[in-house]
């Protein structure tokens, strides 16, 4: 009895990728996703109150129909505190029904690049501290506000955020790890409940 080598055979997903190497379970884990929902259709579009900074300040879905996974509307409702660029962009694949190869097409990029933008992105969305900032936020000061909005919502280096307050690395830092710690206690006391 011969075992087939399957390092030798061609897989079929892969022959869809440019880049096959790369294609990994993720990858045709979110291409199968984004097929088996095709489009998706909202009742309601978020009705957004753009804030100084732009981010959306509610988000109200209606029903979403055409299959779609209650994870992409989590994704879908975070992505209103990004910057506008990503959360179109998370938007048009989360929502809208775009692929990964559509977007590198319409962005002029590789497959590979909105690969990993996508991945970084809904990385940083779903984390419990970029929830904790979007609702608290507003009870902050100004300052610490500025800090938690441009370092984990729209994730700035901590000299990019230094460089754009004008304030010290060591303030931003400092602000930045207050509002670590105050998520990190709310998720322990949700815990605890």
């Amino acid at each position: 009895m011969s075992i087939p080598n399957t390092m030798q055979t061609e897989r079929p997903e892969a022959r869809d990728h440019d880049d096959a190497p790369a294609a990994n379970a993720w990858s045709r884990g979110a291409d199968l996703r984004r097929r088996r929902r095709k489009r998706v259709s909202l009742s309601m579009v978020a009705s957004t109150a753009a804030g100084p900074q732009g981010a959306a300040s509610t988000a109200v879905y209606g029903p979403i129909g055409g299959g779609a996974s209650v994870w992409a509307g989590r994704v879908a409702e975070r992505a209103a505190y990004l910057e506008p660029a990503d959360r179109e962009f998370l938007l048009a694949l989360y929502l809208h029904g775009r692929t990964m190869r559509e977007m590198a097409q319409l962005l002029g990029v590789s497959y590979r690049r909105v690969r990993t933008r996508c991945k970084a992105l809904v990385a940083r969305v779903m984390q419990p501290a970029y929830a904790f900032v979007a609702v608290h936020r507003d009870a902050w000061t100004p300052t610490m506000k500025a800090v938690a909005t441009r370092t984990i919502l729209h994730g700035r280096s901590l000299n990019q955020a230094a460089a754009e307050l004008k304030v010290t690395y060591h303030t931003v830092r400092s602000l930045r790890d207050r509002v670590l710690a105050m998520a990190s206690g709310a998720a322990q006391q949700a815990k605890g409940r």
